[in-house]
């Protein structure tokens, strides 16, 4: 009995150790998701392969050394910057939104089954695709989405002003104007309840707020300046409905 459980244990140490090995090996290969690379070929409609993860050298050189095909991608993080490499590459490259990607995902989440899912969706003739943006059309989005965060950061601010100044019995309107007109205000009257203290807090979130200020008409100079620069903005901008608040039109934003 004893000698069965000592053997016993050795089997299960060697299977535990084999398990280590070939979990250390597939760690070495593929460090993350991130890292992964999945291709598959559809052979019943044409020569379409799928790349669910992406490193970027080795995934670069598989698909230089390819002949021109048809690509699919998911469009996450990262993959307008590949729909440009690889259409240089010589390949048609075929952008799919994640939730169109999903239906075909057959079982468990992982690499593997989201590269087979990829293709499944790029294969099929009804699929909408997302158009690959330029350089410059990223350039845009990427001034829209720090406005939007920088917008977002001073409507907090703002609440929590109104929220502190609300605490000693001072309320301000709403808006973000009148919040900057009334706390230089509020910090001058020395008939308030506010201590030294509070105000130089409150001094501290108006500089705050006058700092983000200062950001968003950065921005809004930098949209100006290419609805400015922009024939297809300024033409749908001459359209009625067509919202061109700031010198900037809708064709400008990130949809």
């Amino acid at each position: 009995m004893k000698e069965w459980m000592q053997q016993d244990c050795r089997c299960c140490h060697s299977h535990r150790e084999e398990r280590a090995r070939s979990s250390k090996s597939q760690s070495s290969d593929w460090t993350s998701r991130s890292t992964f690379f999945n291709s598959t070929e559809q052979i019943e409609t044409a020569k379409l392969f799928c790349a669910g993860r992406c490193d970027g050298t080795k995934s670069y050189l598989f698909f230089a050394n390819l002949a021109s095909c048809v690509v699919g991608l998911e469009a996450c993080g990262g993959a307008h910057y590949w729909a440009r490499r690889l259409t240089a590459a010589g390949h048609a490259v075929r952008l799919i939104a994640p939730q169109f990607v999903k239906p075909f995902v057959k079982s468990n989440k992982n690499d593997a089954n989201d590269a087979e899912a990829i293709c499944e969706a790029a294969g099929r003739p009804s699929m909408r695709f997302v158009s690959a943006k330029s350089v410059e059309q990223q350039d845009i989005q990427s001034l829209h989405r720090v406005r939007s965060r920088l917008v977002s950061c001073r409507t907090q601010l703002v609440n929590q002003l109104r929220g502190l100044l609300m605490e000693y019995g001072i309320v301000l309107p709403q808006h973000v104007g009148q919040v900057r007109r009334g706390v230089p205000e509020i910090l001058e009257d020395e008939s308030n309840e506010l201590t030294l203290l509070g105000r130089r807090l409150l001094a501290s979130l108006y500089n705050e707020l006058v700092d983000l200020d200062s950001k968003v008409e950065q921005i809004e100079k930098e949209l100006r300046a290419v609805y400015a620069a922009s024939e297809p903005c300024q033409r749908s901008a001459a359209v009625e409905g067509i919202w061109a608040a700031h010198g900037h039109s809708d064709c400008c934003r990130d949809e």
